[in-house]
């Protein structure tokens, strides 16, 4: 049997804390690729863009209703 080769990318995600002092804490973060590039962020959102723009992640359909599961 034959397989197809998987493509396999490595990231280090780093998160730390900013801030205690607000009531929300403010939290930060940082994306590492094996090669050594950085990029930063500050919220959820900004790291799924990284993921999609640096790791060529793509989301999964949505579906829309319990209909398409059928």
């Amino acid at each position: 049997m034959e397989r197809t080769p998987t493509l396999r990318k490595s990231f280090v995600i780093v998160i730390w804390l900013v801030s205690q002092t607000e009531a929300l804490p403010r939290w930060r973060g940082a994306l590492e690729t094996s090669s050594g590039e950085r990029f930063y962020f500050d919220t959820l959102t900004g790291l799924n863009r990284l993921m999609r723009e640096v790791g060529g992640w793509q989301e999964a359909p949505a579906q829309t209703s319990l209909e398409d599961e059928k």
